[in-house]
């Protein structure tokens, strides 16, 4: 148990969140919209990784256009959706992009630079 909580705590967690118009749908249980229960999950999830990562989840929220929040902190995650209203279409092939981009230069960048104490 001891490897696998040091494997969790070098890591940088992104989500990748759907805030499309179909997100406005009151199909959850209890009356929920799917956009309430992202929310929610996305609290939940942030407070979990915390304890991982102390600096913060990224989130992409994307619709027609994505938006990247960095250092998002559980604390952070109701200002989040509360500037944010689900609508537009569903375009992830951006998102997907700049996701993978950013992934790809915060490895190069920790291969080239050494951890110094």
């Amino acid at each position: 148990m001891m490897h696998l909580a040091c494997m969790l705590e070098q890591r940088d967690y992104t989500l990748i969140l759907d805030k499309s118009g179909s997100m406005r749908e009151q199909d959850v249980g209890g009356g929920q919209s799917r956009w309430q229960a992202v929310q929610e999950s996305t609290l939940a999830l942030a407070r979990h990784c915390e304890q991982f990562d102390p600096d913060g989840l990224t989130v992409y929220l994307f619709s027609t256009d994505f938006r990247r929040y960095d250092n998002v902190t559980s604390d952070r995650v109701a200002a989040l959706f509360a500037e944010n209203e689900p609508g537009g279409y569903t375009n992830l092939a951006g998102v997907l992009q700049d996701a993978f981009d950013n992934t790809s230069r915060g490895r190069r960048r920790a291969r080239r630079s050494p951890w110094v104490n």
